[in-house]
Order: structure tokens, then C-alpha cells, then sequence
């Protein structure tokens, strides 16, 4: 019998208080995915799409801002105990920064060479060199990867920073990288070193214009131009949507609408997984990924599978909103809503695991946590950050299309 109210349905009053302050520690500390980081403030035009009746589902608990793996192993029939699916799932790009003098297994900084040096490095995780021997690799390699393929890069200036990152690497104009222009929002192309390969760069600083790009990359002018698709599509926007919209549902509903056209008949033969099901269904699946992944060594299985997209998606930089100048950025680029827009990305369709092989529709490339990781002194404006973060994405986005090709 309760006495005096000291007992809630039947257990103790500090007991019930424990249980409430335990669930809510819990639930400030799950998802804590890392901030966004933006580029100018001056807006394109979009049109937003329409808001979707429910917001998206809560994070599901797990390291880092990389999707999650699954946990059962008969989950939607996936191989979820592929090494090479968890190397394009999220493996790839756990790693942190160290000390130049003992930099073993550096991946990016330290020579100043490489246009961003520093007194500290970027390497792979033990597990990352060990399961996806991820290793360093360097222009002639890389060079060699791209011979007469075009990588596109497609979204805001965290995106185009990856792409000043890519010229860095294998650029044919050691200069190319710093893209010298007093015009910021703008496309760019820039020959490779690699006999016929071309970089290009998309300004699409909203999902939506992603979206829009898509199909000149695959079919338009874009294509046409340089002959073929790209070979290697790097995504990423956020940013902007958080300081100029401020809408989670629309987010979410704009991220949606990117991977059905990624998913779409137009593309689903020309992109990698898009010809297969990410809800588990068999959908002709045995063929079309498998052909891409199982290339002999030092060659491909033939030649559509070799001209099959492998899509990333860069996660948001860290924002460090002290050295903002900004008020509106000051109380919308916050932490908190930071992590929501990044929870939505990982929740969204982009991340869903392709069938039968485990792995996530789009690669993911980690530049939340590498950004983070490099911390507060890696960026002046609390935005852009010092070369050697984009270098390191390029690293993961190189060892993921060696894991994807070999």
C-alpha cells in the first residue's frame, strides 16, 4: 500500500525519479551526430519541396555520424557481414588525426607538398587498413584509377571544397586546386592528370538542386560534353538549408526525392545498387551490383560494370558557431540543430542498405567527424576548414572506389 505518496505504481519515489533522469540522460546523449558546416550567405532560388506529413523517424543509437550497421543478420536478407559492404557502409571512414612524428600510416597533412600540410595527420583506423586495407593513395595511382572517367562533384562549399581537394590530388594544373575566381558560386571543369579524365564541380547548395543536376550529368549537356557519366558522384548540401529554411520535414522530404532519382529507371543501370532493392526484394539484384563488385584484380568484369556510378554523400562539416559574425547564423546554426539535420540525412533513403549485399545505397564520407575531430583551430570562419580535412575525404572516397572496382 502506498504511504503518503512515496510509492508511483507500486515502486519507490527515488526509484521512479532515478528511472526518469536515466532516460532522459540517454536520450540527450543518442544520435549526437557531429554540426554542419556552411559556406556565403547569399541564397539561389529553390523551390522547396513540399514539407511530408510526419517528421522522420528518431536516430537509431550509433558511433559517429556513419549509418548504422544491422544488427540482426537476417535483416531484409542482407549480407550485412561483408567486409566489403561495411568498408562502402561507413568502415572507410573511421580515422583520426595524430601527431606528424609518429604518423605511421598518414593518409593527408604534414607535406606541405600537398598544399595543405600541417603538424598533424590524418590516417585509418586500425580495422579500416586492416578489413578495407585502406592505404594512402597517391596521384599516379589515383590517376591511373580515373584513366579517361570523369569524377563530378555536385553541392555547396563543403562540396567544392572535396573538389579543390581532388585537383589537389591529381589535377593536371598543379595550381587548379585553389580556384581562383572572385566568382563563388559557380560550375567548374578541370582536365586530370590521367589521360582523358576530367573533375567537374556543380554549385547546388540545396538538395533540390542536386536533384536537378542529375540528369544532365547522366543524359544532358553535362554528359554529352564530356562523352560519358561520371564515374564517381560526390554529393553533399545542407548547409544552406539549415540557415535559409530551417524546416526538418522539408529536408528530409528533398533528400527523399534525391535517391528515388537516383533510383530512377533513367539511372538504375547506371549507378551502383540503383538497379537493386534497398527494402530487401530481389528486383534483378543478383546481377547488377555483383557485376560491379567482383572485377578480377587489376580489372573489371567487363565494361558496364566497370562504367557503373559509385554516389557519396558527404555528412555536414562541424560548425564552430563562436567565430561566426553572423547573427542569423548564431541562432540557427546551432549544435543542437546541427545534429537534427544531420540525424535526417542518416535516417533518410540514401542510407538504406542494398540488397544482397549489405552495404548502403550511398557511400557515405564521414567529414562531419573528420572536421570535428581536427577541431576549432582547423578553421578560421568556423565553416571551411584547413585543406588536409578535404584531403582525407578524398582518401576515403579513393579507397572506397578501389574496394567498389577490385
Amino acid at each position: 500500500m502506498a504511504r503518503g505518496g512515496s510509492n508511483v505504481c507500486g515502486f519507490s519515489l527515488p526509484t521512479v525519479c532515478f528511472v526518469l533522469l536515466t532516460g532522459l540522460a540517454v536520450s540527450v546523449t543518442r544520435g549526437g551526430r557531429w554540426r554542419v558546416g556552411l559556406g556565403e550567405s547569399d541564397v539561389v532560388e529553390v523551390e522547396p519541396s513540399p514539407a511530408r506529413p510526419s517528421p522522420p523517424s528518431p536516430a537509431r543509437p550509433h558511433q559517429g555520424s556513419t549509418p548504422p550497421a544491422p544488427t540482426d543478420p537476417t535483416e531484409r536478407g542482407l549480407n550485412v557481414g561483408s567486409h566489403r559492404a561495411r568498408c562502402l557502409s561507413g568502415d572507410l571512414s573511421r580515422g583520426d588525426w595524430v601527431a606528424c612524428d609518429r604518423a605511421a600510416h598518414a593518409v593527408a597533412g604534414c607535406d606541405p607538398a600537398g598544399g595543405g600540410g600541417g603538424d598533424r595527420a590524418w590516417e585509418f583506423s586500425p580495422p579500416a587498413r586492416e578489413l578495407c586495407e585502406a592505404s594512402k593513395i597517391d596521384r599516379h595511382e589515383f590517376a591511373s584509377m580515373l584513366a579517361g572517367e570523369t569524377v563530378a562533384v555536385v553541392g555547396d562549399s563543403a562540396a567544392r571544397m572535396v573538389y579543390a581537394a581532388i585537383l589537389r590530388l591529381a589535377a593536371k594544373d598543379a595550381d587548379a586546386w585553389r580556384l581562383d575566381t572572385s566568382q563563388k558560386h559557380r560550375d567548374w571543369t578541370h582536365q586530370l592528370a590521367s589521360d582523358g579524365a576530367v573533375a567537374t564541380f556543380a554549385w547546388a547548395p540545396f538538395a533540390q538542386n542536386v536533384t536537378s543536376r542529375l540528369r544532365n550529368l547522366f543524359e544532358g549537356d553535362d554528359a554529352r560534353g564530356q562523352g560519358r557519366p561520371p564515374i564517381a558522384l560526390v554529393m553533399g548540401a545542407a548547409l544552406w538549408h539549415e540557415l535559409h529554411v530551417d524546416d526538418l520535414g522539408e529536408y528530409g522530404a528533398a533528400l527523399a526525392e534525391l535517391a528515388d532519382a537516383l533510383a530512377s529507371p533513367n539511372l538504375a543501370g547506371k549507378v551502383m545498387g540503383a538497379g537493386e532493392s534497398r527494402r530487401g526484394g530481389a528486383e534483378g539484384a543478383e546481377g547488377a551490383l555483383s557485376g560491379a563488385l567482383s572485377g578480377a584484380e587489376g580489372g573489371f568484369a567487363d565494361e558496364s560494370a566497370r562504367r557503373r556510378t559509385v554516389a557519396f554523400w558527404l555528412t555536414p562539416s562541424r560548425t564552430v558557431s563562436a567565430k561566426f559574425t553572423d547573427d542569423r547564423k548564431r541562432e540557427r546554426m546551432t549544435p543542437e540543430n546541427g545534429d537534427a539535420y544531420a540525424r535526417v540525412a542518416t535516417e533518410s533513403p540514401l542510407f538504406e542498405r542494398v540488397a544482397p549485399t549489405g552495404r548502403t545505397f550511398v557511400v557515405p564520407v564521414d567529414l562531419g567527424t573528420i572536421t570535428a575531430s581536427c577541431g576549432a583551430g582547423c578553421t578560421e570562419d568556423g565553416i571551411h576548414y584547413a585543406p588536409a580535412s578535404y584531403d582525407a575525404a578524398v582518401q576515403i572516397i579513393a579507397n572506397a572506389l578501389r574496394a567498389a572496382w577490385t
